[in-house]
């Protein structure tokens, strides 16, 4: 299992949220602030290791912004540790946030675990490189509170993970490529 620091949280293959200090690199539009325990940015996209995550698209053609900052949880006002926001992914209009795996450094996913929590709804999706569907699973534990999915693919591998509903925010992101 690799964990991908999120830019702290993820790091074997998992990203953390948290490994965000300052600025990185993303899609083009990007807004950043910065201080200890403050790094804020605003993006349509995110490169995550071998994977990039993608805003999702409002019913008006424009991107719902990812959001990364420490936002969970939300009722202690955060936990020092950086995360990312998916503030709409909503059905109905528009198009999904999406996280897409390339092959990359660590072969294509045979296993994913996805941590979020949400203010609103939240589904999330594993699909194959052909598109088909794998699983899909609903986060039913309530506001604010994380949880843990786990896709498996050993045959086919997982190309993409979609995410559904509102104010959804991920935490960790692990990823297994190959039988690992």
């Amino acid at each position: 299992m690799q964990k991908i620091p999120f830019i702290s949280r993820l790091a074997v293959a998992c990203i953390s949220a948290g490994v965000l200090a300052g600025c990185v690199s993303t899609g083009s539009k990007t807004s950043c602030t910065s201080g200890a325990g403050e790094a804020k940015q605003e993006t349509d996209t995110l490169k995550l290791l071998n994977a990039r995550l993608h805003a999702a698209q409002l019913p008006n053609g424009k991107p719902a912004l990812l959001s990364v900052a420490d936002h969970y949880p939300a009722e202690s006002g955060g936990d020092g540790i950086t995360d990312i926001l998916i503030p709409w992914s909503e059905s109905g209009g528009g198009k999904n946030a999406y996280l897409v795996f390339s092959k990359g450094t660590i072969g294509t996913p045979t296993l994913v675990k996805v941590t979020c929590a949400h203010f609103q709804s939240c589904r999330v999706k594993a699909f194959d490189p052909l598109g088909n569907l794998i699983s899909s699973k609903t986060h039913l534990l309530g506001k604010d509170k994380a949880k843990t999915f786990t896709f498996k693919a050993p045959t086919v591998g997982i190309k993409r993970i979609e995410f559904e509903g509102s104010e959804i925010v991920l935490t960790e992101l692990c990823v297994t490529a190959g039988g690992d």
